[in-house]
């Protein structure tokens, strides 16, 4: 279980999705498909010098109860923080039990 204390931030987790303009080109965007409370939490940070320049790749936990079987959390989706966004990473149904989801997301230059 997640003490209900550490549920303390609002985030909003988008899904992507393409559709096509008026020229016959695609766009893409994010429709939020949930927004809830959940625990965020650092579990890495590093620099990387790639290209000239320096890039910080952070990995963060964030964990919320879990959405039900009708809502599906995926690898490749995000997460909104604030103005931070996290890329989703890989998802985990702790215990494969349906209580409680954590999700694994990487962070880049504190936006991508």
């Amino acid at each position: 279980m997640i003490p209900p204390g550490s549920l303390r931030y609002q985030v909003s987790v988008q899904a992507q999705s393409t559709t096509q303009d008026s020229l016959g080109g695609q766009t893409e965007t994010w429709a939020t498909i949930l927004t809830c409370m959940a625990a965020i939490e650092t579990i890495s940070q590093r620099e990387a010098y790639q290209e000239g320049q320096f890039s910080a790749q952070v990995t963060h936990r964030v964990s919320m109860y879990w959405p039900g079987v009708s809502l599906v959390i995926q690898g490749g989706m995000r997460v909104l923080f604030g103005s931070r966004i996290l890329l989703i990473q890989t998802p985990e149904n702790v215990q494969e039990r349906n209580r409680v989801l954590h999700l694994h997301c990487l962070e880049i230059n504190g936006a991508q």
